[in-house]
């Protein structure tokens, strides 16, 4: 993500074109079976969205206790911020502020250094808090979207179709959710198939599937998953059955 100019992705999309061509080039046509297999499983909700609400308030009201007022705004905080990092060992020396004020000695600016020094990192510490109540906000609306999604339907599961698509030597294998990497590569390992490939949000959107060790560690797919973590063993499973039937 860069903020100094504007993004631009007709060169990646070139790129892609190129690569086509490149592979069209290369492909030799022949005679190709198709074979379709579809099953359908349920997969668990979650059920811990009002602990997991209830915990991010706890989280919230640390921080809210944890923030302090200081004598900075933002326009005094940012010029002292700059010094300490271009002069990490002596900022208030070559601060603009004090370069051409002769009366100071070295003592006064090691003094000013770590007096100045203390109310830097006081401010950045409310600037990373501020940032983290905001997206804790966030993740708690997403919660209670998820919350009425799930009183709404009054099931503790999701009806789920995977589909199996074998094209000549491709095996294609669905997922109704957004897959993270390794759920993927988990397929793609298991797979007796030398080219598989794995098609993510087909046959419905169930938001993200993160894999069940990642729900510890928090994070945007987890927050937006509205599987239980025990969705993954269940998926795989039906999964790679798929795989494995349409090799036969």
């Amino acid at each position: 993500k860069e903020f100094g100019r504007p993004c631009d992705v007709e060169p990646l999309g070139t790129l892609l074109g190129l690569g086509a061509l490149r592979a069209w080039r290369k492909i030799r046509p022949g005679a190709a079976a198709l074979k379709f297999l579809s099953a359908s499983v349920r997969l668990p909700r979650r059920t811990d969205v009002s602990e997991r609400i209830a915990a991010l308030e706890r989280e919230q009201a640390e921080l809210l206790e944890s923030l302090r007022g200081t004598t900075l705004n933002f326009r005094a905080f940012l010029p002292l911020y700059l010094a300490h990092a271009l002069h990490p060992e002596f900022p208030a020396a070559a601060s603009y502020l004090y370069l051409n004020d002769k009366r100071l000695g070295r003592e006064t600016h090691a003094a000013m250094d770590a007096m100045t020094r203390q109310l830097v990192q006081k401010y950045l510490g409310s600037l990373r808090a501020m940032e983290s109540l905001a997206r804790i906000r966030e993740n708690i609306a997403t919660l209670r979207k998820h919350a009425e999604i799930n009183r709404i339907s009054r099931a503790r599961t999701i009806a789920a179709e995977i589909q199996g698509l074998m094209i000549g030597g491709c095996a294609i294998v669905t997922s109704p959710a957004e897959l993270l990497v390794e759920v993927g590569l988990k397929l793609k390992r298991a797979s007796p198939h030398r080219h598989t490939w794995v098609v993510a949000f087909s046959n419905g959107y169930l938001h993200y599937g993160a894999p069940a060790a990642f729900y510890d560690k928090g994070g945007y797919e987890v927050t937006e998953c509205l599987l239980a973590p025990a969705w993954q063993a269940i998926y795989e499973r039906q999964a790679i059955a798929i795989l494995r039937r349409l090799e036969r």
